[in-house]
């Protein structure tokens, strides 16, 4: 119960504030959204795929702030929303309009987000790597709850919520923290 409270809660508290600046995090969830790679991200921002190697790199320094407003320009045409940091939650991506996604569509892109592998997601959740492949993939007709359960407790304690679609928003990934 405390859980979907909190979902609720994320929910209707996020704004749809552009990222002026998005992060490392928000860049590879974005691009796993899409499908895309990053030879295809950065084909189409018209930068190096060095130059977005960089961008999604947790180490970088100073992004170059023209590169980054090319790569969120290909994102947003694409049909998603860069969300910035406010007091309740951290940065996050989501789709702009809804599209029947189911949470567990959600899974794979929060993965990604954390830049973590099928084998840690594994661990960090105990849920087998075969079974987390097939509900990424989505080849389960229904989704074991307590799979689901605990994929979704494994991400909120590192930091991550899929925040499910609603009327006006579409499937998204943010960043969250239980200090704040």
């Amino acid at each position: 119960m405390k859980s979907e409270m909190l979902t609720f809660f994320l929910f209707h508290h996020f704004s749809a504030f552009m990222a002026g600046n998005p992060t490392h995090w928000q860049l590879r969830a974005a691009r796993s959204m899409l499908g895309k790679t990053q030879a295809w991200l950065a084909k189409e921002a018209k930068i190096t795929p060095a130059v977005l190697l960089g961008l999604e790199s947790p180490n970088r320094k100073l992004p170059d702030n023209h590169a980054l407003a090319r790569v969120s320009t290909v994102l947003e045409a694409e049909g998603l929303e860069l969300i910035e940091a406010m007091g309740t939650h951290g940065e996050g991506v989501r789709w702009r309009e809804p599209s029947g996604r189911a949470w567990v569509a959600g899974l794979r892109h929060a993965r990604a987000m954390l830049g973590v592998s099928l084998d840690e997601m594994a661990e960090l959740s105990e849920v087998g790597r075969d079974a987390i492949a097939r509900i990424e993939r989505g080849g389960l007709r229904r989704t074991p709850e307590q799979s689901a359960l605990k994929l979704r407790d494994a991400l909120l304690s590192n930091g991550v919520i899929i925040v499910p679609e609603g009327r006006e928003h579409g499937l998204g990934i943010f960043l969250f923290s239980q200090d704040k």
